[in-house]
């Protein structure tokens, strides 16, 4: 871990809109770190000042408050704060998430280390309370650079991700057009760009409530991720994953969101024929390993 209290590598941006309900939570958790640095809110044109009075009661240095003069979308909002971030790396956090006070800290150290890779993200931990318990630095597992399966099954939560602004913004940021699903297509294309290097260290808090959203956003992320996600799948295990997220997405929104009456855009056989098809590739897979090994053992 690094040995100094500040530094000028990264900024953390909360772009804000309205709800004020968790923000002091989140932005203290950034106040809080260990190793200080930049943080800028971004108020997207609110109807009240709570934000910009929060952040002058706290008169610390490093905090900035922006207001932009006129709403500019959400996503468009999270590029406003690529566009006054002055630092090299970027991390974005949703005014409802928290990170660990390590955060920072343990990203500075990895930035330092390794030099190829365009962005770090950090595992998360979820739910509607954040529990400082859930925070903890593991020692005995080694990172990993994510691959396409990575994104075909799952997406990566914004909270404890830190990226390259320079490379945010020769992707010119988050595309509007991709809206509700703006975050995973921009980290994918990120992904495409270079390495992205995974921690199993879990610093970061990111928020499930179930006003978070509403029945038609959750069916249009739910279609648009899975046309997007089968557009980019050229083998069948690709396809599998694909299917796989969505049906996981699907139960997330009706268990923990409780949003129900949502729809699968594909019939569930199709997901069940895909999934025997992969435990079979995975059994066929497992039996010749052996019969590989036990080869090599007695020769």
């Amino acid at each position: 871990m690094v040995n100094f209290t500040s530094t000028d590598l990264i900024t953390i941006c909360i772009p804000v809109y309205e709800r004020f309900d968790y923000f002091e939570e989140a932005i203290d958790s950034a106040i809080a770190q260990t190793v200080k640095c930049p943080i800028i809110v971004v108020d997207n044109a609110s109807s009240h000042t709570k934000f910009k009075d929060y952040v002058k009661q706290k008169n610390t240095p490093f905090l900035k408050y922006h207001r932009n003069p006129e709403n500019l979308g959400m996503v468009n909002n999270w590029n406003k704060c690529l566009e006054l971030s002055e630092t090299q790396w970027v991390t974005l956090l949703h005014d409802d998430d928290v990170l660990d006070l390590r955060l920072i800290e343990f990203l500075v150290s990895k930035i330092e280390l390794e030099r190829e890779s365009i962005a770090f993200a950090v595992r998360c931990a979820t739910g509607p309370v954040c529990d400082p318990n859930n925070f903890f630095l593991e020692s005995n597992k080694p990172s990993y650079i994510l691959d396409k399966l990575f994104f075909m099954e799952g997406a990566l939560p914004p909270a404890g991700l830190v990226f390259l602004r320079s490379v945010a913004l020769d992707l010119n940021g988050f595309d509007p057009d991709d809206y509700p699903m703006h975050d995973f297509v921009f980290y994918y294309k990120l992904f495409l760009k270079g390495k992205i290097e995974r921690f199993p260290d879990t610093l970061a808090f990111y928020r499930y409530s179930t006003d978070q959203t509403s029945n038609a956003v959750a069916q249009e992320l739910i279609d648009k991720t899975y046309k997007y996600k089968i557009s980019l799948s050229n083998t069948w295990i690709e396809r599998y994953l694909s299917h796989k997220a969505i049906v996981s997405a699907h139960k997330l929104y009706q268990d923990v969101f409780n949003i129900d009456n949502l729809k699968l855009p594909f019939p569930y056989i199709k997901f069940r024929a895909l999934k025997t098809q992969f435990i079979v590739y995975r059994w066929i897979r497992t039996k010749l390993m052996f019969v590989k090994n036990s080869f090599l053992k007695f020769n």
